[in-house]
């Protein structure tokens, strides 16, 4: 319900756009430009299960440039998911699910207290699909399934009156192969006779000549350490997170022909955080915070990668990419005239960023021809800020109008070095959003009505973009983006028991500035042109003869595209009703969420071009008297909308996709002690 976010579930975890701003790239260590908190601690790679837990309490979405409140600073937003707090008095929760495609699911909630100033909870979730949404065609396997489960525990202490200590760890394990872009587009590839649109070949159905998976897991702790001098509160924040993704087994031209695949693929990474946070008391007339952060990440990738595309030989790489940041941040809020209130916020940034890595030709028989070593390190300082004046018209209505500066670091392209790289490419640039708004807020109707509603100008520079080439993803610079757009929401409760919440997003945001695109094709005869060919530098880049691709690689003027993955319109409609009888509650809930037609690829390709969706989810939940149990009976993607969850051009399969959810349904019971 939040307009302008796109929340896409790839394999490689969760890729989060909001208004146009996110981070494209799969490689772990590029952390994204929508940053992940869980409970104030930072996430630097996102993993679903989190969201799967049944202990979340809420989540929060902050649009823009964040830095001046945070540890971590964000170009494009931040999702704040919290999870309750233990409590002294024991509860316990549970559900247990089944649905179609042969699919179990269940969570579990417990609570209590140890000791008068000692209490603990867990949350624990788990699924097992299965049955895929389709099939592999060429191997005769389920293709789309996937297997998780994981956990997350706290434990509270009060130290005393004025102090506390949290602790909180968690686990998640992930087994699947759905968000991999390992479909080929109809009439985009035709290697060995393959033909996306064979007889009996279904939107989530695949052919490749192996069956892909990708498991994950995902570990964090942390501690959090709250004093109240009376003058002050002290908040000292510790986390360690580590992911591993192993193996990843992946066919990269989706075709039963063993062209581009990988068979030994690792990659992951370990981040250590650590935050001091002096904060004004509550209750202060004058609101203020001053904050130090400091991140250590050491990201690694070994992969290997083989098949016909090399010959009998294999290409190996290793790579490391190690991250150190400082910052310090402040911000405070004060009223400067009756009823209007002055924010102004700072902080300073710097990351050091540094990489190490060499690349190897296995031959079938004979030495090892390594590329390598290659080292190198750099640095990138920067200040931001964030200035706003909010004025209360009334104590019901409030107009705000704000500026906020967003960075987020440059970074090394480890995942473009293969055997065969003779130089090292420099780190592309820091990419820089300064962020312009204007809104209300208001409640009426003693909170029974809700409006707001914001309008938005960003100002983007040299944002980094990744973009498929045949010897792997490359990242880009885009020279500048404008995008700008308004934002409305409103919530109701027009009648006793009935909630309403609608949402409405405009956007438009475009390349000013992208004249270095660069590009590879390779497409059959009479394929979808994806591009117009005289904005390319260079051969034509689609060659009359399939399989003929030119031998190097050109660059494309992609100025006045789309931004990817920004629908220049959305909606979102929720009901909630609840019916109170003799009998129990009945609890009648549906959802509609429209999104107009985005692009996955700066080349604003028709092949890979998200088409307008309509999903609509519903359910009905009776809830026994006294609230112990109850019984829900659910559905989601009603009508069946097959749409992309990632999709991809270039490289040699032509363009591919990875399907999104298809119709699910079934039943979950539940009971509260």
């Amino acid at each position: 319900m939040v307009p302008g976010l796109q929340l896409n579930h790839s394999a490689w975890g969760l890729t989060p756009f909001l208004r146009g701003v996110g981070t494209n790239s799969v490689a772990i260590g590029n952390e994204p430009a929508v940053a992940l908190f869980v409970d104030d601690v930072y996430l630097p790679t996102g993993s679903a299960g989190v969201f799967q837990l049944n202990s979340i309490s809420s989540i929060e979405v902050l649009k823009g440039p964040q830095g001046t409140l945070f540890g971590r600073n964000a170009t494009g937003g931040v999702i704040h998911i919290r999870t309750r707090d233990p409590s002294f008095d024991p509860s316990a929760s549970a559900t247990a699910s089944y649905g179609n495609y042969d699919t179990i699911s269940g969570q579990l909630y417990g609570s209590t207290g140890l000791t008068d100033t000692v209490a603990i909870n867990f949350a624990l979730q788990g699924i097992d699909q299965r049955e895929g949404w389709g099939v592999n065609g060429t191997t005769g396997n389920e293709a789309n399934s996937m297997l998780g489960w994981g956990g997350r525990a706290k434990l509270l202490w009060n130290m005393g009156e004025e102090t506390s200590l949290l602790v909180a760890g968690s686990y998640d394990r992930r087994s699947s192969d759905q968000g991999q872009p390992g479909r080929s587009i109809a009439g985009t590839f035709t290697r060995d006779g393959y033909s996306a649109d064979a007889a009996g070949l279904g939107f989530y159905d695949v052919m490749s000549n192996l069956d892909t998976v990708q498991k994950s897991t995902t570990r964090s702790l942390s501690g959090k350490l709250t004093h109240d001098f009376g003058s002050a509160r002290l908040v000292l924040i510790s986390a360690f997170s580590k992911t591993v993704v192993d193996p990843v087994v992946s066919d990269s031209d989706g075709s039963p022909s063993p062209f581009f695949q990988t068979r030994e693929f690792a990659m992951g990474g370990r981040t250590f955080t650590q935050e001091v946070q002096l904060l004004s008391p509550e209750g202060s007339a004058v609101k203020w915070i001053l904050g130090a952060f400091y991140l250590h990440d050491r990201s690694f990738m070994d992969a290997t990668y083989e098949g016909q595309a090399f010959g009998t030989s294999k290409s190996h790489t290793d790579a490391v990419q190690r991250t150190n940041s400082i910052a310090g941040f402040g911000q405070v809020t004060t009223e400067i005239l009756p009823r209007t209130n002055l924010t102004l916020g700072l902080r300073y940034t710097s990351d050091r960023r540094s990489l190490d890595a060499v690349a190897r030709l296995l031959p079938a028989t004979g030495a090892a021809v390594s590329f390598g070593p290659f080292e190198d390190a750099k640095t990138f300082n920067s200040v931001t800020g964030r200035a706003s004046i909010d004025h209360h018209f009334s104590d019901d209505l409030m107009g705000y109008i704000a500026y906020n500066r967003g960075f987020k670091s440059g970074i090394y392209n480890f995942t473009g070095i293969v055997a065969g790289t003779t130089t090292l490419p420099p780190p592309v640039n820091p990419e820089t959003l300064d962020a312009y708004t204007i809104g209300l807020k208001s409640e009426f109707l003693n909170r029974r009505l809700r409006v707001n509603a914001e309008a938005f100008l960003y100002e983007y520079s040299d944002l980094q973009v990744q973009i498929v080439l045949p010897t792997g993803t490359t990242l880009t610079n885009a020279s500048k983006a404008t995008i700008k757009g308004i934002d409305f929401e409103i919530s109701a409760i027009p009648v006793r028991n009935l909630t309403v919440s609608a949402s409405i997003g405009l956007l438009d945001g475009r390349y000013k500035d992208f004249r270095n695109a660069p590009s590879f094709f390779l497409l059959p005869p009479n394929a979808p042109t994806p591009y117009d060919p005289a904005r390319c530098s260079g051969p034509n880049p689609y060659p009359a003869v399939q399989g003929s691709a030119p031998a190097t690689q050109r660059s494309c003027d992609v100025s006045g595209n789309r931004l990817i993955q920004a629908p220049p319109f959305s909606s979102n409609l929720q009901l909630l009703y609840t019916l109170p009888t003799d009998l129990g509650d009945f609890d009648l809930s549906a959802s509609w969420a429209h999104g107009g037609n985005y692009e996955y690829d700066v080349f604003s390709s028709p092949l890979t071009r998200q088409p307008r969706t309509d999903i609509v989810n519903g359910s009905v939940q009776w809830t026994a008297p006294g609230g112990t149990f109850n019984v829900r009976l659910w559905a989601n993607n009603l009508t069946g909308e097959k749409y992309y969850t990632i999709a991809t051009t270039g490289s040699t399969a032509g363009a591919k996709y990875a399907a999104a959810a298809p119709r699910t349904y079934g039943v979950t019971l539940g009971a509260n002690f």
